[in-house]
């Protein structure tokens, strides 16, 4: 081929494939515009008189999840309203779907530009900017202008988003049997095998028997797909009625989703079919210690140890029921039982090393979070375990680590990397943060920090910057987490954003905040 031809084909290539980007880009754009776009969202320069409260934020703020009417300010401005009705209260929206706070700072400029400025800013945001790179080299210096350009557009957002579902939640849920997550990476590498490839492997032979639908019902229910996890299921035990782990399965994804009653079918029936099988045990044991029957849970899963004396889960469970009643020693003793028998569960280490913590040996903590990197350095929980036991110490951790390197060297770089982009992404939002408090300083008003709902890591580093700056701070995790989960589920919807009673619950929180304070 000549060299006219090959450069003839690569600027077809390229002219196509910027073709395609325009188009996309223009599908992105016209989607957003219609979806997102709400009549009279910006009710910011209306307002008069009154006490003006301004939410400004993300997806959370806008509402996502719930009727157009019925997003926390909203709600909030009815409540305000019913409770005070002689007082004026005016309550804006400004919650903007996948900003970062870096452009959260920019709308907030624009929305002062546009009227008097609010008595009170509540913000709530942040989580976007873990995938969302727009504004992004303020902090980090990355000033290569392609980069900044992409980062800008519809596609490049849309393709950082996609990247960091698929790293932070290990693959996608599946929408048909068939269609199977490619990355899903169940259970430690350390001397584990990848669960979710065997299955893939099995399908991909023809093998769609009940065993495979329960094995990736499982990899799914790990991952929080849970819908799509009791599809398989259901297709397990409508392919083999006779199968006690199909039953069991059933049983403890009801427990998760907070079904008690309809899990205590599930699980009568697991032992009607096979009373000998140890997921009935591991399952019956998971519905008592969700609801706090923990000598009941501790009972069921010494049953499982009865039926396999190996059974890693059952030792972590033990311990875990333990440590809740704040028995440390006891859940030490079985945690540590559980690591002889099952040395590579990077589950346990972990485990054991938040008891220790608990009980404020911090050596052995130290010792046993590291040894569950090693073993499961793609574990998002252990990373956060990691950083929290070692204080955000960077530098502590990476000698540490590099002191166990002989373990998994590829993995031990590649924790050491994700850390230190986490540590990056925090130092950002805290940067953000502050500029928005000095904002609102500037002009007189009042800031309240908001966190969220479902993400306890977040609520500590939300918690941690409102201290260091001197914010009011306002917790939803804390609210929600102490709820019946049976009352919780319905607060949620399946992406993660809140229903509109979830956002009715952030309303109530805010007001009780208020009316302590005296607002």
């Amino acid at each position: 081929m000549s060299e006219k031809a090959i450069m003839r084909k690569m600027a077809a290539f390229l002219i196509g494939g910027a073709l395609v980007f325009f188009v996309l880009e223009i599908i992105l754009r016209a989607g957003g515009f219609f979806i997102f776009h709400r009549q009279g969202i910006d009710k910011y320069k209306q307002v008069q008189s009154g006490y003006r409260i301004l939410c400004i934020g993300d997806s959370f703020t806008y509402g996502l999840g719930a009727a157009h009417d019925l997003d926390y300010p909203t709600q909030l401005a009815r409540m305000l309203g019913s409770r005070y009705p002689e007082g004026k209260f005016q309550v804006m929206n400004r919650g903007r779907c996948s900003y970062n706070t870096t452009q959260i700072i920019s709308d907030f400029q624009a929305a002062l530009r546009e009227g008097t400025a609010p008595d009170l800013v509540i913000l709530l945001g942040g989580g976007n900017n873990y995938w969302n790179f727009y504004g992004r080299e303020r902090q980090s210096g990355m000033t290569a202008l392609p980069v900044k350009w992409f980062f800008r557009t519809k596609v490049g957002k849309f393709t950082a988003l996609i990247s960091w579902k698929i790293r932070k939640r290990g693959g996608s849920p599946v929408d048909t049997f068939g269609n199977i997550p490619a990355t899903y990476n169940y259970g430690s590498v350390g001397g584990r095998t990848t669960f979710l490839e065997k299955v893939k492997a099995r399908f991909r032979r023809g093998d769609h028997g009940s065993k495979a639908y329960i094995e990736l019902g499982v990899a799914l229910a790990e991952c929080g797909s849970y819908p799509e996890a009791e599809k398989c299921f259901l297709k397990g035990i409508e392919i083999e009625p006779s199968s006690s782990e199909g039953y069991a399965r059933m049983g403890g994804l009801c427990v998760s989703l907070g079904r008690y009653e309809e899990a205590k079918k599930w699980l009568d029936q697991s032992f009607k079919t096979g009373p000998g099988d140890i997921e009935c045990y591991v399952e019956t044991g998971w519905f008592y210690l969700q609801q706090r029957f923990y000598d009941e849970a501790v009972e069921w899963y010494r049953k499982g140890l009865e039926i396999d004396p190996k059974s890693g889960i059952c030792y972590l469970s033990i311990g875990t029921a333990y440590a809740r009643q704040a028995l440390y020693d006891e859940a030490v003793a079985w945690l540590e039982k559980g690591i002889a028998v099952d040395r590579m569960n990077g589950d346990l280490y972990r485990c054991l090393a938040g008891v220790y913590a608990n009980k404020g040996e911090t050596a052995k903590s130290r010792e046993c979070i590291l040894l569950a990197a090693c073993l499961d350095p793609e574990d998002i929980d252990t990373r956060s375990d990691l950083v929290r036991i070692f204080g955000g110490d960077r530098s502590a951790i990476s000698e540490s680590l590099a002191k166990n390197s002989s373990v998994l060297p590829p993995k031990i770089a590649a924790l050491l990397k994700k850390i230190s982009y986490f540590d990056d992404v925090k130092q950002w939002i805290i940067s953000d943060i502050r500029e928005i408090a000095d904002i609102c300083r500037r002009h007189k008003s009042r800031m309240l920090l908001m966190d969220y709902p479902g993400d306890e890591s977040f609520s500590e580093l939300m918690s941690k910057i409102a201290g260091d700056n001197s914010i009011p701070f306002v917790s939803n995790y804390r609210v929600f987490s102490v709820m019946d989960r049976a009352v919780s589920r319905n607060c949620f919807v399946s992406d993660g954003h809140c229903s509109a009673d979830g956002y009715a619950v952030i309303a109530r929180n805010l007001l009780n905040f208020l009316e302590a304070e005296g607002k």
